[in-house]
């Protein structure tokens, strides 16, 4: 299975971005982890829509949602990593820059 990119090289550019002295803490793992958490809470299980796919938190009304609030920075440090690996789709990015946020502080 060709993904277009290397995951491994994804992750490696998200690490990069997750240890800053502007971060609360010097560290946007917490801020990664609750844009992820945030994406993959609409799904919906009725439908089987919503969640990460096409990573809708970008567009309104999601993204203008209370619960929201704050999210754009986020997404700002994330926009490099996603132009540079041509195929990673936002949902895919979004939910490894989570997983790779609660791994990198040393949880599973």
């Amino acid at each position: 299975l060709s993904l277009g990119f290397s995951v491994a090289a994804v992750k490696e550019d998200i690490e990069r971005i997750l240890t800053n002295e502007t971060a609360d803490f010097g560290h946007h793992g917490g801020f990664l982890i609750r844009l992820a958490w945030h994406c993959a809470g609409t799904y919906r299980t009725e439908d089987g829509r919503g969640g990460c796919d096409g990573a809708r938190i970008r567009f309104d009304p999601e993204n203008s949602w209370k619960d929201n609030a704050g999210l754009n920075e986020v997404l700002d440090l994330l926009r490099p990593i996603q132009a540079k690996h041509e195929g990673l789709s936002w949902g895919d990015l979004i939910v490894l820059a989570g997983n790779t946020a609660i791994e990198s502080m040393g949880g599973p």
